[in-house]
């Protein structure tokens, strides 16, 4: 299985098509995506806008999927045949302006997100979170918050998942990515990679796209 995180910035073009189609992800969980995104075949579900023709998070999947009912505004989860995919968009220095959540700090804010995505995925079946966490998981924290890095540290351990996009450079150079995929820690994770959004030497957006591939255990018997 291949699933793929993008922040998608607003932006929508068919270049943007093409290059995800080269990608050849299985499931896509985006953040800031339009509403005239669309790939071929699939099926997309959405989070709430984040204003005017965007929407802050998405899960697409080419098996399909079901939409579930939103917990947080910034998060999106879908069945996608056994599995929980989840995508959300967590705050950010500065966030505060655009988050619906109340509280005093980013901190707070972050919290109250992460609480939305324990919800979303509470109920015991394989999770697959990942999206915009606007958070390194890797040494200085550049984007976010410290609290809020352990915050999201302590969700992957709850949920038994392990983040292989940890570690994997960001676009801007000397940082580590801030976009992340998680999966259940039992799991095989056969590689993850970073791939730089342009097409044809033309940027597609200022983030870069990560991949991570895995194979997909089968279910323990209850």
């Amino acid at each position: 299985m291949r699933v793929g995180t993008w922040n998608l910035e607003g932006r929508w073009s068919a270049g943007h098509a093409t290059f995800m189609q080269r990608c050849s992800c299985d499931i896509w969980l985006l953040s800031i995506v339009r509403d005239d995104f669309a790939l071929q075949a699939g099926k997309t579900a959405r989070s709430e806008p984040r204003g005017d023709d965007v929407s802050w998070s998405a899960v697409w999947s080419a098996a399909g999927l079901e939409a579930i009912e939103p917990t947080h505004p910034a998060v999106t989860c879908a069945r996608v045949g056994e599995l929980l995919a989840c995508s959300s968009v967590l705050p950010w220095r500065n966030a505060a302006p655009f988050s619906d959540d109340d509280g005093d700090s980013v901190a707070s804010i972050t919290r109250a997100a992460i609480a939305g995505v324990r919800d979303a995925l509470a109920g015991g079946q394989d999770v697959i979170w990942g999206g915009g966490w606007n958070h390194g998981l890797h040494e200085r924290e550049n984007v976010g918050t410290l609290m809020g890095r352990r915050g999201i540290l302590a969700l992957i351990d709850e949920l038994g998942l392990q983040a292989p996009t940890a570690r994997l450079p960001n676009s801007i150079a000397g940082m580590f990515s801030t976009d992340h995929i998680a999966v259940p820690e039992r799991w095989e994770v056969e590689g993850a990679s970073r791939v730089i959004a342009q097409i044809g030497g033309r940027r597609l957006t200022d983030s870069d796209v990560y991949v991570v591939e895995c194979e997909q255990a089968v279910s323990a018997a209850v």
